[in-house]
């Protein structure tokens, strides 16, 4: 059974199959874990991709809140998919970094993740999947909820 990840943009791809590697110290293909991108924010197009990607398994989507509630955004991912078996909602704080940066012990709710990382790295969006190799999985999980609801669908079988 194969598992698909769908994230929002291009970069977010390596960055999850970087992050994977990573946490399972395999290759996501090894794992039957597909990663594709919705290539912007959710909508009727990425939900054909989820119906489609969720006939062959599981499915994980990744949405960023962008100032929205959580249970808002999840809620509107659902009802753009219809009643899905299988499909995990993960909705990350603000964006994507937020990750990125709770990695390195700055609360993402004070500080904006985006900012923080333009100003201390020199973080241009290119560069996020060499991040997702630096994540600690473990205390991260412990500091967001949102990765921590990634982690315990990635190991839903």
């Amino acid at each position: 059974m194969v598992k698909t990840i769908f994230c929002e943009d291009a970069y977010g791809k390596g960055f999850f199959r970087n992050l994977i590697k990573k946490i399972k110290k395999a290759e996501p293909h090894q794992l039957g874990i597909s990663i594709k991108s919705t290539r912007g924010p959710f909508d009727s197009k990425a939900a054909r991709a989820v119906a489609a990607a969720r006939m062959r398994g599981k499915v994980i989507v990744v949405v960023d809140a962008h100032g929205k509630t959580p249970l808002e955004v999840e809620s509107s991912v659902k009802q753009a998919c219809g009643p899905i078996d299988g499909l995990h909602v993960v909705v990350v704080e603000n964006a994507i970094e937020d990750w990125v940066v709770a990695g390195e012990c700055v609360d993402p709710r004070k500080e904006n993740a985006l900012s923080y990382l333009r100003h201390n790295h020199r973080y241009e969006k290119y560069k996020l999947p060499s991040y997702g190799e630096r994540i600690d999985a473990e205390k991260l999980a412990q500091k967001l909820n949102s990765f921590k609801d990634f982690l315990e669908a990635l190991d839903d079988p």
